[in-house]
């Protein structure tokens, strides 16, 4: 899963002492190691050691650290996917509209989309009709 630091984009996954946990951290995390010390196991990363529940970040630099459960909460949040281009377009432009738009205006924001979308329709069919009247073969 992704998070997001401020202004960048990192990895990360939470080290969880079973083997699924085990096998989840290696891939994640090749370089490391597992090693036991004070009857508990640990993720040895080379400068610092991750106990079950820390979490292992990998940056975009490729570097791996480890941050406990409350670093890892103030520091990051989870990063959701961009929307889609047509949504961001569609949003944009509902925003412009609402604000140029009059305070008193009576038509709707789908209904001026429509609007304009019908403009630009008829716009393009009299260009059309146009070329075809020239003899301008165009395809159907």
């Amino acid at each position: 899963m992704n998070y997001r630091k401020k202004l960048s984009i990192a990895e990360a996954e939470q080290y969880e002492d079973t083997k699924a946990g085990h096998r989840v951290i290696l891939a994640f995390c090749p370089r490391g190691s597992f090693s036991h010390g004070m009857g508990r196991e640990f993720f040895d990363i080379g400068y610092r050691a991750a106990a079950p529940g820390d979490w292992i970040i990998k940056n975009n630099k490729g570097e791996f650290y480890v941050y406990t459960p409350a670093e890892f909460e103030a520091t990051y949040e989870v990063a959701t996917p961009a929307p889609p281009l047509a949504e961001l377009r569609e949003a944009v432009a509902k925003l412009e509209w609402e604000r140029y738009s009059p305070s008193n205006a009576t038509i709707t924001w789908d209904e001026e989309r429509t609007s304009v979308r019908t403009f630009w329709r008829n716009q393009a069919d009299e260009l059309f009709a146009l070329l075809r009247s020239k003899g301008v073969r165009l395809p159907e």
